[in-house]
């Protein structure tokens, strides 16, 4: 099946590893958390290409995260995915205003 987010077209399909939408962005982006991870305590810690973190959060059972990092620079970010498990995903993203 297919929803229309934010005028986007996106499958609902279970995803099995995390991704997000859209890259590059504007600063606004959103996370998808694969159901393996979303049911234990998650980390997303977003970091900027000289290694710099910008922003950590804990999330519990949330498959969707939004983030709002208009006020980044314009560059490479990359967003890492850890689980209680310590499995680490790291997704790169381009904030192009």
């Amino acid at each position: 099946s297919v929803l229309l987010l934010s005028g986007l077209w996106h499958s609902a399909q279970i995803r099995h590893e995390p991704s997000l939408y859209p890259n590059p962005n504007l600063g606004n982006f959103v996370a998808n958390i694969p159901e393996r991870l979303a049911e234990q305590n998650t980390l997303l810690r977003i970091l900027n290409a000289q290694g710099t973190l910008i922003k950590e959060i804990a999330v519990l059972g949330q498959r969707e995260v939004a983030f709002n990092l208009i006020d980044q620079h314009n560059g490479l970010y990359f967003l890492s995915v850890i689980g209680n498990d310590m499995a680490i995903e790291v997704l790169p993203f381009i904030i192009q205003h």
